[in-house]
């Protein structure tokens, strides 16, 4: 079992690299892939939710995370691992500029981008960057994980109302009707049984 985080119908949860390619791999094993970020408000849940996940930079991670976007040349048009159109980019100051065909996100809380110089995406918590999970300065690889995202089936809510019928007197019985409650994402392969009780109030 592999710890996940739920926001709406899908399921975020870290994947190991080091290269996007063997991020993606894994992604697609767990029935998903590297993450679509589809507008600003998940970009900044996804930091928020991630920025602690303790990936140092001895362990090769360093905050940085491969995310779904991808193109299949550096001239070619971004796109989503997912097959979903590109609506919405965050890429950071001076980029994209590495070339590179494949995108990442930096969770750096704001104590750490701001030691990163201005001009530089990494002095922006949540922006992106084109490339890594490669050989890096000294030869350390950064960004050897993904944030994956597997779709889950949708929990709706429970529609309609039970049915009460009798006398809310003492000694009579009160009869409940839940033939009219609807959850068909939920199992429904039995009845349930429910049990009441309520006092008589001598002030009505």
């Amino acid at each position: 079992e592999i710890p996940f985080i739920r926001r709406g119908d899908s399921a975020y949860v870290i994947v190991e690299g080091p290269t996007w390619e063997e991020a993606e791999a894994n992604a697609v094993a767990l029935g998903g892939h590297l993450v679509t970020i589809n507008d600003e408000d998940e970009n900044e849940w996804l930091v928020k939710s991630f920025k602690n996940a303790n990936k140092t930079y001895e362990e090769g991670g360093e905050d940085i995370y491969h995310i779904g976007l991808n193109r299949d040349s550096e001239s070619a048009p971004w796109k989503w691992a997912n097959g979903e159109v590109v609506t919405y980019t965050n890429f950071g100051p001076q980029e994209p500029y590495n070339g590179k065909k494949v995108a990442a996100m930096n969770t750096f809380n704001q104590d750490q981008a701001s030691n990163a110089p201005s001009w530089n995406w990494g002095s922006v918590s949540g922006s992106w960057v084109d490339g890594y999970g490669e050989p890096f300065n000294n030869g350390h690889v950064v960004g050897i994980y993904g944030i994956a995202e597997i779709p889950l089936a949708p929990n709706n809510t429970p529609t309609g109302t039970p049915t009460l019928t009798g006398d809310f007197k003492v000694g009579q019985t009160i009869s409940i009707d839940t033939s009219d409650i609807k959850d068909s994402d939920n199992f429904d392969g039995w009845t349930p049984n429910y049990e009441y009780s309520w006092e008589v109030s001598n002030d009505n």
